[in-house]
Order: structure tokens, then sequence, then C-alpha cells
């Protein structure tokens, strides 16, 4: 039986690989896609292990539901497929890298995390975003992962790039992570030159904050945010302002050091223009809102005076009620 299985499997893998290449672009999307279907139902089948080679050179195909299809085939097959994206990850062309990064996204593995920081240098534009995206999602979760911590050293020197991509990504990157011996590094990068680095630094802080709570690092957190709630750039003072509220407001101090700040802003700034007038109404918002919240955490201490339940009342049957009862 198990012959005969072989046999069909290997017929039908044939017919389909004639297919791949194509120059339809409908013909060669049916081929892949009938593939990737034979490869996530048998995908330690030795006839589907052999046709890795065939799937690589389908990357290239520059067609989306080619390639893409592809990748997910070479995926469902696992760790024998490693070679062949890692070798479609340092391709030329942009659309191979990308569909290596589908495969590498769809396997989930933390062993392939060094290929996608080795990947990390030598990529360009949105395809270095994808790849921080696809860290993430391998990442998610597994923050105490040996592989996953392994990392971390790597990307701290990363964050000391001279290109600005590459601090960006890799500050997203540590934040994935949440290692909090990331901190000092992620608040040198909060006065970054560039104002993507520091909206991204700004976003990692309050992620490292949330992800530990008892690292008694909070309040150096909220101490670096504050300092950038005036920054030049709206999106980093709207992800400052998430960040705090992230963090959360727990001690005094910590509104204390707001306080003062808000006030040196209003006594060190020379232009009272309209983006003057915006910053400081965002930090007086931020400033009560952040009252109340820890009003609110104090509150929950106080002991309360419990009294009885009002008893129910009878409802009493209004005039059009009292009618209809005597009419009946």
């Amino acid at each position: 039986m198990n012959f005969f299985a072989d046999k069909w499997l290997e017929f039908r893998i044939d017919s389909k690989i004639e297919n791949l290449q194509n120059p339809k672009p409908k013909k060669a999307e049916k081929a892949a896609r009938a593939l990737m279907r034979l490869a996530q139902k048998n995908p330690k089948h030795p006839e589907i292990i052999k046709i890795i080679p065939e799937l690589a050179i389908g990357l290239r195909y520059d067609y989306l539901g080619v390639w893409s299809r592809c990748a997910h085939a070479l995926a469902a097959i696992g760790e024998p497929a490693t070679p062949a994206l890692k070798e479609a990850l340092g391709s030329k062309t942009e659309h191979v890298r990308k569909a290596a990064l589908y495969g590498f996204k769809e396997m989930k593995n933390t062993a392939h995390l060094s290929i996608l920081i080795n990947a990390l240098m030598g990529e360009k534009g949105g395809l270095r975003h994808d790849l921080c995206i696809v860290f993430g999602d391998i990442v998610k979760g597994r923050g105490e992962n040996p592989e996953v911590l392994a990392t971390v050293p790597k990307l701290l020197r990363l964050a000391k790039d001279a290109r600005p991509g590459v601090r960006q990504n890799a500050a997203g990157m540590l934040g994935a992570i949440g290692d909090i011996s990331a901190a000092p590094t992620i608040i040198t990068l909060l006065g970054d030159e560039r104002y993507e680095v520091r909206m991204v630094a700004a976003t990692v802080l309050g992620q490292l904050g949330k992800k530990n709570p008892d690292s008694g690092k909070n309040l150096e957190f909220v101490k670096a945010l504050v300092q950038k709630l005036s920054d030049e750039n709206n999106g980093v003072r709207m992800n400052t302002r998430s960040s705090i509220r992230k963090i959360g407001i727990t001690h005094r101090a910590e509104l204390e050091e707001m306080r003062l700040f808000i006030r040196k802003f209003k006594r060190e700034s020379k232009k009272r223009d309209s983006e003057y007038k915006e910053a400081l109404g965002q930090m007086v918002g931020l400033y009560i809102r952040c009252t109340n919240m820890l009003s609110k955490k104090a509150a929950i201490f106080i002991p309360r005076t419990k009294f009885p339940a009002p008893k129910a009342r009878r409802k009493t049957p209004n005039k059009i009620t009292r009618a209809i009862r005597v009419s009946a």
C-alpha cells in the first residue's frame, strides 16, 4: 500500500514541478499551490524533501502567487529547508528576500534569530521593517528562552550603529524581547538625532516598564520619558505620553518630577507659538490624568463605612392604573 502511495505522490510532484517555471503565471501559481498543499500534508516525506531546490528556484518567480506559496511550502517542510531560505535571504532581488522572511515567520523557530539579525545589517528600507516584525513574531511570549536572550548583546551593539535605520529596528527588536538589561541603551536612544529612532525608543521604554514592573527602574524610566514631553516632533511626544500611561504613575516622586519639568518648560521656553501651546497642553493633560490615576490607587486602601442597603419600596400605582382597576 505504501509503495503505491509513494509512487502516486512522486507522480503528482513530477507533474507539478514541470509547471512551476511555466511562463504563464496562472499555471505556475496552480502548480505552486498544489506543491504547497502536498508539503503541508507530507512535510517529512523523502519525496517532498527532494523538491526543496525546485521550491527555492520558485522563490525567484516574479509573481506573488508563486513565490509566496513556495515560501509556505518550504516553511511547512521545516528544518531541512532552512539553508535554502537562508540563501534566499541574501539574494539581490527584493521579492526573494521577502519570500524568505515569509518562510522564517511561518516556521517560528528561535534558532533562526541569529540569521535574521545578520540580515538586518545588509537590509534596506521597508524590508528592514518587515524583518523587525518577523523577529517580534518569533520572540513573542519567549522572553525567557536562552536562544532569545543570546541575541541581546548583538542587538545592543547594533543599537549603536551609524545607520539610523539599523538603530531604529534594533531598538524595536530589544523591545520585543523585553530584557531589562537593554534599558540604558534605550534611554540613550531617546536623545538620538533622528526622530524615528526617538519614537521607537520612547515606545520600547514603555514596553520594558510594563514587562518588568518589579525591576525598580520605573522611576528612572519616567524621568527619562518626561524629558521628551517637549520634543520637537509630535510623534515622539505622542509615544512618550503613551509609554508613561503604560508604565503607570505609582509614586508621588514620579508625579513631582513631571510637575517640576512642566514648570521648567514654561520658564525656559522662549517661543510662545502654537507648538509651545500644544506641547504644554499635552503635558498638563497627562499630569492631570496621572494625578487622577494615583489618587484612585490610593483610594482603594481607604476603609469605607458600609451602610445598610435601602429597603425596596413598593411601587405605588399611578392615577391611570388606578382608573383601569376601578373600571375593571
